[in-house]
């Protein structure tokens, strides 16, 4: 990257940072002071460091300039307006690209972000605010698994941001129209998403003996034929309780979420062989609210 792609980010970074900080200090009153003076610490160190910074941007670990975000998106005492601004300027560093998985320490960030996305916490101040916030999770979640370090996540992570995204879908149930419908976009992109990283797997011996452990319990699904036999040309299908549909055939969001909410079979075929993941929506994971409306 040349130096004015390197200021260009500089530059992009620094504004994040202080639309951040001027939410804050709008928000004092409803904010801890203690958590504010050292999480506004942060974010104005940033600042200074940010165009001090003379190496290539993939030479700099993302943690340095994520984390200041991440710690507020985590705080207990972080008001829904700040969170929301925080989530915004994480989602901005990933939709820039500034980094990739070549970038020094890139895992690491990624999963970072990951545990504090997920684990985010926040006052609820009124109803629509906490939409928003939600909003923004599910925006930052799809972007995290579309980027290009997706594949550096862990099994684990990957599970963090489908049920956290789980989560609000159910959670939206109850919340406006414009939640519920991103929710339930969100929850089928993160599907496809899967279904493209699997075409990338490589065949190991441990995928041919969970597939076979899979069959033993679901004897009618025991072939790549039962996926054509649907009328689809492709190779990956979704199976629940012996039946199989072609992931083409997914059209409505509600088909998606059925096959979610009761846990279901990813059934891909790599090489010459199937392959089958169990995905359990079955962890207490997600958005945890502080304050008014908490759990």
């Amino acid at each position: 990257m040349d130096a004015s792609g390197s200021g260009a980010i500089a530059c992009m970074i620094n504004g994040e940072i202080g639309t951040v900080l001027a939410v804050v200090r709008r928000n004092a009153r409803r904010y801890l002071a203690s958590d504010d003076d050292s999480l506004e610490h942060s974010l104005k160190s940033l600042r200074r460091s940010v165009f001090a910074w003379r190496q290539p941007w993939n030479e700099i670990d993302p943690s340095l300039y994520l984390q200041p975000f991440l710690d507020l998106i985590c705080s207990t005492a972080t008001s829904a307006p700040i969170a929301s601004v925080a989530l915004s300027a994480v989602y901005n560093v990933l939709s820039f690209e500034v980094f990739d998985a070549k970038t020094v320490h890139a895992a690491e960030a990624m999963h970072s972000l990951v545990e504090a996305v997920t684990n985010c916490e926040f006052k609820v101040i009124d109803p629509s605010s906490e939409e928003v916030v939600l909003m923004k999770v599910l925006q930052v979640l799809l972007a995290v698994m579309k980027h290009s370090t997706s594949k550096l996540l862990s099994d684990r992570d990957i599970a963090l941001v489908f049920n956290s995204c789980f989560r609000v879908v159910q959670q939206s149930a109850t919340k406006g129209e414009i939640l519920q419908r991103t929710a339930r976009h969100s929850m089928h992109e993160i599907v496809r998403v899967l279904f493209a990283h699997l075409s990338q797997l490589r065949p190991s011996h441990k995928d041919s003996s969970m597939y076979d452990s899979a069959l033993s319990q679901h004897p009618d699904v025991d072939s790549g034929a039962e996926l054509h036999a649907e009328g689809s040309n492709h190779s990956n299908g979704l199976s629940i309780n012996g039946i199989v549909a072609p992931l083409d055939s997914l059209t409505e969001d509600e088909e998606v979420l059925k096959l979610c909410e009761e846990g279901f079979l990813i059934v891909a075929k790599v090489a010459s062989s199937y392959h089958v993941v169990e995905v359990q929506p079955a962890f207490e994971l997600g958005i945890r609210r502080t304050g008014n409306g908490a759990h």
